[in-house]
This record gives C-alpha cells, sequence and structure tokens, in this order.
C-alpha cells in the first residue's frame, strides 16, 4: 500500500511538474492603441507557458494577437480586435483574437513538448457577431429572411503528433441556427468552455474556421472568434453546444468536409 501511495505522489507530482501554466493573455505587452503590435514577419506571442503563432506583413495580419478592446459601439472592420463580450473571460482586462483566413492559427508550448490542453473559452469577435445577425456582403442574416435556414458557424481545434500528423479534431458551433424550434437559435456573445481534452497528448493545436455560408474558396462570414484561458480551468458551457469530436487512430486519416472552410488567403488591415 506505502509503495502505491508512493507511486501515486510521484505521478502526480510529475504530472504537476510538466503541467503548463495556463495563457491568460494579461501578460502580453499591448499598444497605445489597444493590441499586441508585432514586427512585420512571421511570430509567436507568448502567454503563460504557451505560444500563439501570427503573420503580420506590411500593414496586415492573421494568426493570434491580443486586445483589451471594450467598445461595443464599433462597427465593421473597426470592431476586427474586439470581442463581442466586451471584456475578457470573467471580465478580465485581455484576451486573445484570432484571424484565420489562410494563415497558420496554431498553439503550442513553450518547452516543446506534448501536453493533454484542459480546454479555452471562446466567444464571437465584435465584427463577426454582427454580420452574423445583420448580414454583410449583400447577404441576409443568419436564419434568412425566414429565420428557418439551418445556417451555423463554427471553430474547429486540430490536434497534431510531433510529426504533424492530425490525431483528432473537435468542433465547437459560435452561431447555430439549426434547431427545429428557432428560439434555440443563438449567436454567442458571452465566453464558453470549449473542451480540448478529448484530443489528449498533442504538439499542437490549430484552429480554422468554418460556416454553412461560403463563397468558392472564401468564406463570406469574416473569419475570426476570440479566446481566454487556454489550458486553464473550465466548466460545462451553459449553453446547449453541438459539438462534434473525431479522435483518430495514430494512422494517417482523411476526413471529407462538405462544409465551406476558410482557407483562401484575405488580408485584413490593420487601423
Amino acid at each position: 500500500m506505502r509503495k502505491l501511495l508512493s507511486l501515486t505522489l510521484a505521478l502526480f507530482l510529475a504530472a504537476w511538474a510538466f503541467a503548463q501554466d495556463p495563457a491568460t493573455f494579461e501578460d502580453v505587452q499591448l499598444g497605445s492603441n489597444g493590441i499586441w503590435q508585432p514586427p512585420i514577419g512571421s511570430n509567436e506571442m507568448s502567454s503563460g507557458g504557451w505560444l500563439f503563432t501570427n503573420n503580420t506583413q506590411n500593414g496586415y495580419w492573421g494568426g493570434f494577437t491580443a486586445s483589451n478592446r471594450t467598445d461595443l459601439s464599433q462597427t465593421g472592420l473597426n470592431a476586427q480586435y474586439t470581442a463581442a463580450s466586451g471584456c475578457g473571460y470573467d471580465g478580465s482586462t485581455q484576451y486573445a483574437v484570432a484571424y484565420t483566413m489562410g494563415v497558420q492559427t496554431d498553439v503550442y508550448a513553450t518547452d516543446g513538448q506534448l501536453h493533454t490542453v484542459t480546454g479555452c473559452y471562446v466567444t464571437n469577435n465584435l465584427w463577426t457577431y454582427q454580420d452574423i445577425l445583420q448580414g454583410g456582403y449583400g447577404e441576409l442574416p443568419y436564419g434568412g429572411s425566414t429565420g428557418n435556414d439551418p445556417d451555423w458557424f463554427k471553430v474547429t481545434a486540430t490536434g497534431k503528433n510531433a510529426s504533424g500528423q492530425t490525431v483528432g479534431t473537435l468542433d465547437f458551433y459560435l452561431a447555430d441556427y439549426r434547431f427545429a424550434n428557432n428560439e434555440e437559435d443563438y449567436v454567442l456573445n458571452t465566453w464558453e468552455w470549449f473542451d480540448l481534452s478529448p484530443l489528449g497528448n498533442v504538439a499542437t493545436i490549430s484552429f480554422s474556421l468554418s460556416s454553412s455560408r461560403g463563397s468558392g474558396y472564401n468564406m463570406i462570414t469574416p473569419a475570426y472568434f476570440c479566446m481566454d484561458n487556454f489550458n486553464g480551468g473550465g466548466a460545462s458551457t451553459r449553453r446547449r453546444n453541438k459539438s462534434t469530436s473525431t479522435v483518430w487512430p495514430p494512422t494517417p486519416t482523411i476526413q471529407m468536409r462538405t462544409s465551406h472552410t476558410a482557407s483562401s488567403t484575405i488580408r485584413i488591415p490593420l487601423p
């Protein structure tokens, strides 16, 4: 019994020692305009024990940045750095903003090791939130003119091993209009927990966005979402979310997709 307890304690201490601090983004230094401003080129934004990819080129950007913006009166491109909640999770000051169109939007640990990530809080970006509710680019709002169109907008987390092979995917719906009862349709403007633990031990988690609406390879809905408390503690989402998961064996697997995904490069200018 004593040996068993000693082994259990040793395993617990080993897990604790190798655990990565959560990324709250409060430790990211922002510019006077309220956003993180990296140099031109490929960059890594560091928070807690994690690195978040960013690509900034001559006034354009993609990947992750951090923000403290709270003004919900902004619209369109001016709202690209603002969470629809108007603040970080639990009223915190700073949070991450991701733009996924045509760029790597990856997260990996600073120690270069495999980790099982607990999850993160996610919500819609303000520009995306407005587009879903009001329509944009000549499109009707989600749900269409009758509210019955089964529109959806989701973030997908893809776990990868050290060789870059996909080991699983998880989906979280940031807007879902597929319910038979239209009163259950929603678009998030609150922070909700995205459980990433089913991916298991991974070297990298890549994030992408897809929607029921697209034009060729380009997604019409602005390809943004917001994140906070990556690998922190979370609770079950307060809203019923039609999350889906696919955890694959180590052997390569091809998953066919029928949705329009954000795969083409569209550059979004900095303010």
